[in-house]
């Protein structure tokens, strides 16, 4: 949103706060939550459903990870993996486009993200998103940290996703 102020010169100041985007972003946290459990009127687009139930397919149906990467960490998960699998083709990490935005790369956002999150906006956020934050070791309290705040452990993930 800007401001113009016309005078004899024009001046465009950008606003730091918008409250119709945090509204947006509120109406969609409560669409998210109220229709990813029940899957009405439509299954959740995999942007906002919960990671725990992609990875919980895997582990109901037999499988077992062995190392979860962070899509914040990309580079530094896959060069652990990298080395211990064999693939077809030379891959360099450098080379995959990234398609989420972050402060690294991509379009800046138009607000710091903990400006999304007041007490209400973190509480939806954690209503729909508890068992992510808990087995993923995402910092719920800092809504300014984007980051895990520990590694996840495996053990854990199988034996709360596995049933």
């Amino acid at each position: 949103m800007s401001l113009r102020i016309i005078g004899t010169k024009v001046r465009t100041f950008r606003l730091t706060y918008d409250p119709l985007l945090i509204q947006s972003f509120h109406r969609f946290l409560l669409f998210a939550r109220d229709t990813n459990p029940f899957r009405r009127p439509m299954d959740p687009d995999i942007h906002w459903s919960e990671m725990f139930v992609h990875v919980s397919t895997f582990i109901v149906n037999g499988g077992q990870y062995d190392k979860i990467i962070w899509t914040e960490n990309f580079n530094e998960g896959m060069a652990d993996v990298l080395p211990i699998i064999k693939t077809s083709h030379a891959v360099s990490l450098e080379a995959i486009p990234r398609f989420n935005e972050s402060d690294e790369h991509g379009p800046k956002s138009a607000h710091p993200v903990e400006y999304y999150f007041g007490d209400l906006l973190k509480y939806l956020v954690y209503e729909i998103f508890k068992l992510d934050l808990e087995v993923f070791k995402y910092d719920f309290k800092d809504r300014s940290n984007k980051m895990p705040i520990g590694e996840s452990d495996l053990g854990e993930i199988h034996k709360k996703l596995g049933d």
